[in-house]
């Protein structure tokens, strides 16, 4: 079931985005389309919620895998790790993003799917504006295929 659901939410981000804003940075859309807010977000699908409308990168990094980014919705207040174009392999393709409070605890989400080619991205977490959100895709075992996101608040 989860494959079906990540192959729904590919389909649904390619149609929303199209190609021409891989990596590019979007406009901030009406608060009003998106379903959830906050904590309520947590865990949830930032395409099926509405929260990937209006969202920005706030640190990408290229590897001979793709481009992955941390985005941030400002509609939502929540984070994720995104890869518009990934190469496929590896033996996974796994997503976590966490919030740090300013006291160092950390609340987190991880999100598994197949290694394929193409769009590919995890659920989101809440994260204040003024916290540190940090976000890791890896793709293999021994963390030596990894990428790791922060946002400007860490």
């Amino acid at each position: 079931m989860r494959n079906l659901t990540h192959t729904r939410r590919a389909l649904a981000m390619a149609a929303l985005f199209g190609t021409a804003l891989l990596g590019a940075q979007a406009t901030p859309v009406n608060a009003a389309a998106v379903t959830c807010s906050g904590y309520g977000c947590d865990h949830k699908d930032p395409v099926d919620t509405g929260c990937s409308a209006g969202s920005t990168v706030v640190d990408k990094k290229s590897t001979a895998k793709g481009v992955f980014e941390l985005r941030w919705s400002p509609n939502c207040q929540t984070n994720w790790v995104r890869t518009p174009g990934y190469a496929g392999g590896g033996q996974y393709l796994k997503f976590t993003v966490c919030d740090y409070t300013a006291s160092g605890t950390a609340f987190c989400d991880s999100f598994s799917t197949q290694p394929t080619k193409g769009l590919h991205y995890g659920n989101m977490v809440y994260s204040r504006s003024q916290n540190c959100a940090r976000g890791r895709a890896y793709w293999g075992s021994g963390g030596a295929n990894q990428v790791l996101l922060a946002s400007s608040k860490c």
